[in-house]
């Protein structure tokens, strides 16, 4: 009974000592853009909770607005795209879930199981 208290701490411990550890191998995919037509920084995009005139009002109209998908029910909220220079800001009814610069991805945090991956 006492080898199992002992062992216990062991036990808890492996999955912190399986998780992947960055290396200088690990490549993260980084796009530059400069010039005119650069997407504004992270910082000055729409945030999470905005609402939509909230968004309007401070980076106008849209270049496109698409249709909304979903909103069936509860658990599946009605999801709305709206497609600036550079960036596309998502909705889920009125107000902003996330905003995404077009070409710059964020970087993969786990590459286990996906093609094209670095090599473990």
């Amino acid at each position: 009974m006492r080898l199992g208290f002992l062992l216990l701490p062991a036990v808890l411990c492996l999955p912190l000592a399986a998780v992947a550890q960055p290396t200088d191998d690990d490549q993260v995919p980084v796009v530059v853009v400069t010039g005119a037509s650069a997407a504004p920084s992270s910082s000055i995009l729409p945030t999470k909770g905005m609402n939509k005139s909230a968004v309007v009002a401070r980076y106008g109209q849209p270049s496109a607005k698409r249709a909304p998908v979903g909103g069936s029910s509860r658990q599946q909220p009605p999801i709305t795209r709206w497609d600036y220079d550079g960036y596309t800001v998502i909705f889920e009814y009125d107000h902003v879930v996330d905003t995404v610069q077009r070409g710059n991805p964020a970087p993969i945090a786990v590459y286990d199981g996906l093609a094209g991956g670095p090599p473990r």
